[in-house]
């Protein structure tokens, strides 16, 4: 079985990136897989400019996080109400972070979306997709 390379190279970084957890704190993984213990549950952008874990330089275990386009919290989302339940119910978070950015692709399309629209008549698309498609969908939440 052959690999794409870009996955080859994040296969290679993450033992690296292993390996020196483990260098700097043997225990690291051991304690890891007794359980969680995070403080902060982050609602964030799906982006991959803005991982959590890194612009808070946070370890693993710090926060539980649910990322979606727009870091959107919607009361009829059963995953994002799930997330926030378990998070707050059974892994006793203290903090619950909702966090935007700054050149968010999503806001963008909702912005450019919403230019068009006549209240009560016209749903918030993005015209290059299919109506019933997943992210004119949640547009229209």
């Amino acid at each position: 079985m052959s690999f794409h390379p870009h996955m080859i190279e994040m296969l290679e970084r993450n033992e690296e990136w292993a390996q020196g957890v483990e260098d700097k704190d043997p225990d690291f993984f051991p304690n890891s897989a007794r359980g969680q213990n995070p403080h902060t549950l982050w609602i964030g952008c799906a982006d991959s400019r803005v991982p959590e874990s890194v612009i808070t330089a946070a370890m693993p275990g710090d926060i539980f996080v649910n990322r979606n386009i727009g870091n959107q919290v919607h009361l009829d989302d059963n995953n994002m109400l799930a997330v926030l339940t378990f998070a707050i119910e059974h892994l006793n978070v203290n903090h619950v972070v909702v966090c935007g950015h700054s050149n968010c692709g999503a806001a963008a399309a909702s912005l450019e979306a919403s230019s068009s629209v006549v209240p009560g008549k016209t749903p918030i698309t993005i015209p290059t997709d299919a109506p019933d498609a997943p992210l004119n969908v949640w547009l229209a939440l």
